[in-house]
């Protein structure tokens, strides 16, 4: 028989008392909501990222895509559409195989569901013909008219050569009237959008 050395008090049973349970359990707890909040903070960073490089493509893409059609332009013009002033812009030149034939390149601000207030359903649709209100590819989403209803699309007055000031946001915005909560500024809704970043687009495209 081996004796142990140091034997057990009179009473003291063998494991853990509830105290240390309670002390192991807290700091389980302790270490999960700091694992967990640390996720969501990695989560919420990834998607801020994520975010923020979809819309500055989509405003990239957007003004190369109306500039690179402009060249050669034989007409650029502006018209109220579907969504109201400055919402449509056409562009026309003659094809490089039969210059007699013109290739029609349309750009259209659409609010699919006819509410300033929201931004959800509001984009920018590219077509290659002259017909306003019909459907298109989605060139760029979340998409709103700077304040003061803003034409989208505009064309300078007294300049040499066809000028067109094209100004929208693309991305996030604040709550408005009709969400004056501020909670709700920066929330993930149809509202606001995903609540991490914007991008203004100020750009004057001309006929070269």
């Amino acid at each position: 028989m081996i004796l142990s050395p140091y034997p057990r008090p009179a009473g003291r049973q063998a494991g853990f008392t509830i105290l240390e349970a309670l002390i192991a359990a807290v700091l389980l707890v302790i270490l999960s909501v700091i694992t967990v909040q640390g996720m969501i903070l990695h989560a919420r960073s990834s998607k801020a990222n994520i975010t923020q490089s979809q819309f500055a493509e989509q405003a990239r893409r957007l003004v190369d895509l109306i500039s690179i059609n402009a060249l050669d332009a034989t007409s650029l013009e502006v018209e109220n559409g579907g969504a109201g002033n400055g919402s449509v812009l056409t562009i026309q030149k003659p094809s490089s195989a039969n210059p007699a034939v013109l290739i029609t390149n349309q750009f259209e601000y659409v609010d699919t569901d006819n509410n300033a207030n929201t931004i959800a359903n509001n984009m920018i649709l590219h077509r290659t013909a002259d017909a306003p209100g019909q459907t298109g590819k989605v060139i760029a989403r979340l998409v709103s008219r700077l304040p003061g209803n803003t034409p989208v699309f505009q064309v300078v007055p007294g300049t040499d050569r066809p000028l067109v000031h094209t100004r929208l946001r693309i991305g996030d915005r604040f709550a408005t009237a009709a969400s004056p909560n501020t909670a709700n500024y920066n929330a993930d809704n149809a509202q606001t959008g995903r609540g991490y970043q914007s991008f203004v687009v100020d750009a004057h495209i001309s006929q070269e």
